[in-house]
């Protein structure tokens, strides 16, 4: 999404996104750069909530309109990663959504696998389980 890339340089400066246009192709010529092994560190997606975190901050990531939608996009991710031999871990930001208020540096988001309240988002809850059910073992 190339219209995120001011937001997403003037949020963090020093990160170094290259995953915009062509994610799995930015992936895959990480790996032929280097032969090391990936691991994928703080991914989520967020979705709007009624009565639940905002999610607007920080700006620049996209919101989707359901939970279904967002276990999919889960879905198709893990996917992704998994059909990828040397990715060798991903990591899911986080457990519990922020509070609306936001955390200590403002972020509000519909990041949790639970609410606030400790309530299960029961779409995503079923794309993990489903994911974790269908995990085939790799030959060495």
């Amino acid at each position: 999404m190339p219209e995120l890339v001011p937001v997403m340089d003037l949020l963090f400066p020093n990160e170094g996104f290259s995953f915009l246009d062509d994610p799995w192709g930015d992936l895959d010529a990480l790996y032929g750069a280097t032969a090391k092994p990936v691991l994928i560190t703080e991914y989520s997606y967020r979705a709007y909530v009624p009565d639940g975190p905002p999610s607007w901050m920080p700006p620049g990531y996209a919101i989707l309109r359901t939970q279904a939608e967002r276990a999919a996009y889960y879905s198709h991710f893990t996917n992704e990663l998994y059909d990828r031999p040397f990715v060798v871990g991903a990591h899911w930001f986080q457990w519990m959504d922020q509070p609306a208020s936001g955390r200590g540096d403002g972020e509000n988001n519909n990041f949790g696998v639970v609410t606030i309240t400790d309530d299960t988002y029961v779409e995503l809850t079923d794309a993990r389980r489903a994911m974790n059910g269908a995990v085939r073992v790799r030959e060495p």
